[in-house]
């Protein structure tokens, strides 16, 4: 997922200094951005770090990543329903990115933690087919499957993203469709890498 420059973040960080928020825990801030992903019933799902958090090891990150369907109409909601929860989302941003199917940020203004969302476009809505409905913080929640996890983090295939792959083995090794992960793997040639770490 694209990161967000030091700059945007330097902001968010002299805004809040100038404001002087109370700071509000990781928990709470998902729980207000899933409260408003259910409530305009867009389809989403988040991938990256908080969903190895669930499938694998403990993992924090200052962004989340979050994956949205390419719908205007959601979408203008879903920024009216962020607005009301604190988030700060530029309309102009998300418009860009609905147009490029590209990526938008939502900065939580009680927290130093922000949101990367990716707007999918109409010839990947496939990926939204094996997303799991999964219970966090007492919500339904959207995840990417376990499998479409593992071998995104094989394709990019850094330090952290190996140990994450291993703990999502290690915890759901009985639970993985291994036909579906083989023959994604193969899609994204990484097959050497998978077999390589499902022998360990």
């Amino acid at each position: 997922m694209a990161k967000i420059g030091k700059d945007v973040i330097g902001k968010q960080v002299k805004l809040r200094k100038k404001k002087r928020l109370p700071l509000i825990s990781f928990r709470k801030v998902n729980a207000n951005m899933i409260s408003s992903l259910n409530k305009v019933r867009i389809k989403y799902f988040f991938t990256g770090a908080f969903a190895v958090n669930y499938y694998g090891r403990p993992r924090t990150s200052m962004d989340v990543d979050v994956m949205v369907e390419r719908n205007k109409e959601k979408l203008n909601k879903l920024v009216e329903a962020l607005k009301r929860k604190g988030f700060d989302v530029i309309k102009r941003d998300v418009d860009i990115a609905f147009k490029e199917s590209s990526h938008f940020s939502v900065f939580s203004k009680d927290s130093p933690y922000y949101f990367d969302f990716k707007i999918v476009p109409e010839t990947e809505r496939h990926v939204f087919e094996r997303i799991k409905s999964v219970v966090i913080y007492n919500k339904r929640t959207f995840l990417s499957s376990p499998e479409d996890l593992i071998i995104n983090k094989l394709v990019f295939g850094s330090v952290e993203d190996i140990k994450d792959v291993k703990s999502i083995i290690n915890r759901r090794r009985e639970k993985l469709d291994y036909d579906y992960l083989f023959e994604l793997a193969k899609v994204k040639g990484v097959t050497s890498k998978l077999e390589e770490l499902l022998k360990e």
